[in-house]
């Protein structure tokens, strides 16, 4: 996911227990003919002789407060600790693309600037969104399998063999037999290594998402091993909690579970899926959030934020296309919203502060969210607004009784966001919580759409009139 895998959020999964890491979606049209977009884009690190030695300005902007507020020289402001920088782990760097001469030339900067020390090549044949279907990439390329097999197959002749060469996709509308071919063909033809499988097609994303389909992953997985039975076929989608991956496993027979939308809000989603009872089990990292309390779901997304600060305060991320200036924060103000998405959905001021990128955040106030030491403020005041929260015991599921509690129940998270929030919880044959509301609470519950919606209309005034 664009803008989503850089360096320090790779660094916080790892230490959840996360195993392989993908970088984000790279073009590789962009790769080829820019170096600009290399050094902004390639923050994989195998080892520290690779690190860059000096600050971009964007990084260097993010981090003005903790650094000195001298004006930004690219010959006087080090990185820091070049060990900070270093890979901790296996990592698969991603590119998308259409021609297979220009993803191979791609795949070879991405190997020299690594020192052919990352563990594959992947190739984007999942992404849904229309800057994909533009450019037919993505979930948009996989039905001209053809193509696919030649991209994948140029990949495979041109590079080491010890890198591996991957393909993520989707499974297709068509159905079982088109997925079996699909899949077949990629593994006999492109003779891929590795492959990942999502179990929803290119049109159930976003307001559109519906269940992830893993009765398709699991045909995915024996069409796989069906013509060669060492490939490890990794399931994607449908996992919200820790306990989801055990049963993802199970009823899909992958060998693996990858995670992208529920990770990003839970970094720690993987650590307890394979704890033993002895290890750590009843820790708010390892527990199903369903079965926190208000208080240990708000101290563990908040432990989130800090731990994902602290690393981007000793390897800022790289700006990506978020911005010259302004980039490296804005990819950490994107993992912000989402680590702290339903008490900024309550405390709306703090919402539009977390926003504030190039005015202040209210008339009232000149505050702005353009550094880290901004974003330390911003969770100081959120800890300060919360500080009752102890006085809420009950667990997630339980809480029904007032709109203040289902803020931050189980259905506000920012995974739920597109998935009926309010009123569902998306289960797989398993009894469902109730969540049914009393005459008070749905009062309540319109009374809260109305404000929202006056807040909508206030804001589009606004817009308006910044233009008149």
């Amino acid at each position: 996911m664009v803008a989503q895998s850089d360096l320090p959020y790779r660094n916080l999964v790892r230490s959840y227990g996360t195993d392989v890491c993908y970088t984000q979606m790279l073009h590789a049209k962009n790769l080829v003919r820019c170096t600009t977009f290399q050094n902004s884009h390639i923050d994989v690190y195998p080892s520290t002789d690779l690190v860059p030695k000096k600050l971009l300005l964007s990084q260097y902007e993010a981090m003005k407060n903790l650094l000195g507020d001298g004006e930004y020289d690219c010959n006087s402001h080090l990185i820091g600790n070049p060990e900070n920088y270093v890979e901790k782990g296996p990592v698969i760097v991603q590119l998308a693309g259409d021609d297979p001469q220009m993803m191979v030339d791609a795949a070879k900067i991405v190997l020299e600037r690594t020192n052919h020390e990352i563990t594959a090549i992947d190739v984007n044949l999942g992404c849904p969104q229309g800057i994909a279907k533009k450019g037919n990439y993505g979930a948009f390329l996989l039905p001209d399998t053809d193509l696919v097999c030649k991209i994948l197959s140029a990949l495979r002749s041109s590079i080491p063999s010890h890198i591996g060469v991957s393909a993520k996709i989707r499974v297709p509308e068509e159905g079982e037999k088109t997925l079996k071919t699909q899949v077949q063909r990629m593994i006999l033809e492109g003779g891929i290594d590795l492959l990942a499988v999502h179990g929803r097609t290119v049109k159930e994303n976003k307001t559109l998402v519906r269940k992830c389909n893993w009765d398709m992953i699991r045909v995915a997985v024996e069409s796989a091993k069906e013509v060669k039975p060492e490939i490890p076929v990794i399931s994607n989608g449908g996992i919200e909690f820790t306990s989801d991956v055990q049963k993802c496993l199970d009823y899909t027979n992958a060998d693996a579970v990858m995670s992208s939308e529920a990770l990003l809000e839970n970094p720690g989603l993987f650590y307890g899926a394979f704890l033993s009872n002895n290890d750590d089990s009843d820790s708010i990292f390892t527990m199903d959030e369903n079965k926190l309390s208000q208080a240990q779901l708000f101290q563990r997304q908040i432990s989130f934020t800090n731990q994902y600060l602290d690393y981007c305060s000793q390897s800022p991320p790289l700006p990506g296309q978020l911005g010259k200036v302004g980039g490296s924060f804005n990819v950490m103000r994107g993992h912000l919203f989402k680590f702290l998405y339903r008490y900024l959905e309550k405390h709306t001021d703090l919402r539009e502060w977390m926003a504030s990128s190039n005015k202040p955040y209210s008339n009232n106030n000149e505050k702005m969210m353009l550094q880290i030491s901004d974003a330390r403020e911003l969770v100081n005041e959120l800890c300060e607004r919360h500080s009752d929260i102890e006085a809420v015991s009950l667990p997630s599921e339980t809480i029904t009784q007032t709109m203040e509690d289902m803020y931050a129940g189980p259905n506000t998270s920012w995974y739920r966001r597109h998935r009926d929030a309010i009123s569902k919880v998306h289960t797989r044959n398993q009894q469902q919580i109730s969540e049914d509301l009393s005459i008070e609470d749905k009062k309540k519950l319109m009374l809260l759409r109305i404000q929202k919606m006056k807040e909508q209309r206030q804001k589009r005034e606004k817009k308006e009139n910044a233009f008149i």
